[in-house]
């Protein structure tokens, strides 16, 4: 059970904060079926209701700093989507992005970020579906990785890199 005030993670949205738990505005009636409403961070006007029974689908709790660091400390040995058929790739982006899990996102990024520079080799640019899958899930995974650690997300990039280059200290300053 999530409690009012504490920070999830929903796929696709990113961080929420649980706003209340009752019933919709929407709701005529005072039902049975009671909701998480969410408030998605850095958007105050949206909403998004999810019912907390039974166990809420697509929401989880935010990972914690030393899962943060883990993931940071390994992201270079985390494997690549492997996509057998060129027509299904966006389903698998689609897909992994629903997952909800961060070393999903890592491996949608290290995909895109393998396919981008296998296509600049051969005198080609990147498919607009590509940038948009590598775009949203560099926004969802920076953003959680940023607030578990308390840093700024436009660091994160810079910090993974230099981890990858062979610095293993991830410093949060």
């Amino acid at each position: 059970m999530y409690v009012v005030g504490e920070y999830v993670f929903r796929a696709n949205e990113g961080i929420c904060r649980i706003s209340e738990i009752g019933h919709p505005d929407f709701q005529n009636s005072k039902g049975e079926r009671m909701y998480y409403i969410l408030i998605p961070k850095g958007d105050t006007k949206t909403k998004i209701y999810i019912p907390t029974e039974p166990e809420p689908i697509g929401i989880r709790r935010l990972i914690s700093k030393d899962e943060a660091l883990k993931l940071i400390q390994n992201i270079q040995y985390i494997s690549p989507i492997n996509i057998a058929n060129e027509k299904q790739r966006e389903q698998e982006y689609k897909k992994a992005l629903r997952s909800n899990d961060p070393f999903q996102l890592a491996a949608i990024i290290k995909t895109l970020y393998t396919r981008e520079q296998f296509r600049t080799t051969q005198g080609k640019k990147t498919t607009a579906m590509d940038k948009n899958y590598f775009q949203r899930a560099e926004k969802l995974l920076y953003s959680e990785l940023a607030t578990v650690l308390g840093v700024d997300e436009i660091s994160i990039p810079d910090r993974i890199k230099a981890v990858v280059a062979g610095n293993n200290s991830f410093m949060i300053s």
